[in-house]
């Protein structure tokens, strides 16, 4: 219950204080793979590198995102992004905290992420292909 109340409260603060952007926003959508195959349920986070509105998604049952920007709607801002994706509190679209809670991607897709990617005006399509080899961290209890 406290991880839904956390989720929840991340949701809100993502659309209550990124309706501040450059109003530059491009659709993004694509899919996130583990060792090749879908990832669902996992997060997906854009950072603005140039600062501005953070962008957030979550993948489906076959590894489909789309991102979502504040009040401004789906989508986000153009130019370069730090992109973190992670499955640690995550859940289900049910609501199930049970066994989608923990971590399956390697830090360097999450907490320290070497993903960087670009998003242009119009359509985008970034699909994300990740590898389970490396360190995984799981967050602490009551996360």
């Amino acid at each position: 219950m406290r991880q839904a109340l956390y989720f929840c409260w991340a949701l809100f603060l993502i659309v209550a204080f990124t309706g501040c952007g450059n109003g530059n926003i491009g659709h993004v959508e694509g899919t996130v793979t583990l060792d090749g195959k879908p990832l669902p349920n996992a997060g997906i986070e854009f950072f603005p590198q140039a600062g501005g509105g953070l962008s957030a998604g979550r993948t489906d049952e076959n590894g489909h995102y789309e991102l979502y920007y504040g009040r401004e709607g789906m989508g986000a801002e153009v130019g370069e992004h730090l992109v973190q994706i992670r499955t640690a509190g995550i859940g289900s679209a049910d609501g199930d905290y049970g066994p989608t809670s923990k971590e399956l991607i390697p830090v360097q897709y999450n907490n320290r992420s070497e993903l960087v990617r670009t998003v242009k005006a119009g359509s985008n399509t970034i699909d994300f292909d990740l590898e389970s080899k490396g360190r995984i961290v799981q967050p602490p209890s009551g996360y």
